[in-house]
């Protein structure tokens, strides 16, 4: 850009968002019971289109899906004001969730 700002990812498409709370689900339903409070909420925030958001049962944010570009993704767990990326650059969805130790 000539401004020399960086441009925001795309939101995620329709198929993308359809796979992500498909993905959030069974994650969930995959989780043993003493995780599921860590797991309780999944959205796309309509001030961050591309990112996906996981969050506790107490309201805290615990893990984004970050949409870098087309079809490529990164996975950030939060904790404690921490970002632990655990995958740079997945080329879907559920390799994202994979290098998270979710899948």
């Amino acid at each position: 850009m000539a401004d020399g700002s960086l441009a925001q990812p795309a939101a995620y498409s329709r198929s993308e968002a359809l796979e992500l709370r498909d993905a959030f689900t069974r994650v969930k339903e995959k989780l043993p019971a003493l995780f599921h409070g860590f797991w309780h909420r999944g959205e796309i925030p309509d001030e961050a289109p591309a990112q996906f958001r996981v969050y506790a049962e107490d309201g805290r944010l615990v893990l984004q899906l970050e949409r870098i570009d087309f079809r490529r993704y990164r996975c950030v767990g939060l904790s404690r004001g921490e970002r632990i990326v655990y995958a740079n650059c997945c080329f879907s969805i559920e390799d994202a969730m994979r290098a998270a130790g979710l899948m």
